[in-house]
């Protein structure tokens, strides 16, 4: 079925003959700025929602959706997307200058999905409670080559690309850009917190939250939570358990693999240049940015009793000396690094 404008696009799931399970291509850009209009009903209305979820394909394949606006501060699974199941396919998707507000569970393309999604991109302003993402609120699914410019505010579980990275979730060949704010806990330049596996990705954003805040990912939280061959290059500040790629890596062997971390981390406790606190499996990694706290420093890891294999840190960048993570856990100059 061929989408061609705002109006049509809403029609979605509403009208007998626009299925949610149908297959759907944009075949033009569309200027949704009339759904600023909408606003006395909230904007657009999100597509699918946990009752009756999209499980269809929608493919955008490129062509910008502008402009919209959607406000629904008491309503959860909110984006273009309410609820995605895992029959869905979205990809080749081009928000921008959107402008997203939901209570939880609230992203830029879906507010929850169990599907796939390839290729999507958002720029824009998006506000949430808890699951706040760029692109998706709470993501139990494959994700490739998706990345958002965004300016992103939340409570908890707030990330670049995805508040909430399920064990069965994946985040692969992908890059936030822009602000991530949590007032509370669980930050993240592109995951607030994951069980899933995040590879071959990045994330150039300003992050600050309180706890479990990290340059990468807030929380990596069970024995499926892998980062690897990924690396954050902005500001993380926080309050305690803060680091430049991972704010804190559980017990359970959560990994961090070729990773590195290179913005300048401010907390309290439990601060460092890669890792704030770390309880997984940390090999083959580095940080240069600054680290500053009051307690439990470390130019690499600032707390934890994990040992570290074959990481380095620059003790001159860094403006510290000594990192957790035993002898794994290597200073070096500016100039050896």
């Amino acid at each position: 079925i061929n989408i061609s404008s705002i109006s049509q696009l809403q029609l979605i799931g509403i009208v007998p003959n626009y299925g949610l399970d149908d297959n759907y291509v944009l075949v033009n850009d569309i200027d949704a700025t009339m759904t600023e209009e909408w606003k006395v009903d909230g904007g657009f209305i999100p597509i699918g929602d946990i009752d009756t979820p999209f499980s269809g394909t929608f493919d955008g394949q490129g062509f910008t959706i502008s402009n919209l606006y959607i406000d629904y501060p008491h309503i959860n699974r909110v984006g273009l997307f309410g609820f995605a199941s895992d029959t869905s396919e979205i990809r080749n998707v081009v928000l921008k200058a959107v402008n997203i507000r939901g209570l939880d569970y609230v992203g830029g393309v879906v507010g929850v999905s169990q599907g796939v999604i390839s290729n999507c991109h958002v720029e824009g302003t998006i506000a949430g409670r808890i699951y706040t993402g760029g692109l998706v609120g709470f993501f139990a699914g494959p994700m490739t080559d998706s990345c958002v410019v965004i300016d992103l505010t939340g409570f908890s579980n707030v990330g670049g690309i995805v508040g909430f990275l399920a064990s069965d979730g994946s985040i692969e060949s992908s890059c936030a850009e822009g602000v991530v704010t949590s007032t509370t806990d669980y930050a993240g330049g592109l995951a607030g917190a994951s069980s899933g596996e995040i590879v071959a990705s990045r994330a150039s954003v300003d992050v600050s939250g309180n706890k479990f805040t990290g340059g990468l990912a807030g929380y990596c939280s069970s024995s499926d939570s892998l980062v690897e061959e990924s690396y954050a290059t902005g500001s993380v500040s926080g309050t305690e358990s803060v680091g430049g790629l991972v704010g804190f890596m559980s017990a359970f062997t959560s990994t961090a693999n070729r990773c590195y971390a290179t913005g300048p981390v401010t907390g309290e406790e439990a601060v460092g240049g890669l890792v704030g606190t770390n309880y997984g499996d940390i090999s083959e990694c580095y940080s240069t940015g600054s680290v500053n706290g009051d307690a439990k420093v470390g130019g690499l890891v600032g707390d934890g009793g994990a040992p570290v294999l074959a990481s380095f840190w620059d003790t001159e960048s860094s403006g510290v000396n000594t990192s957790a993570g035993g002898v794994g856990a290597q200073g070096r100059t500016t100039a050896a690094m």
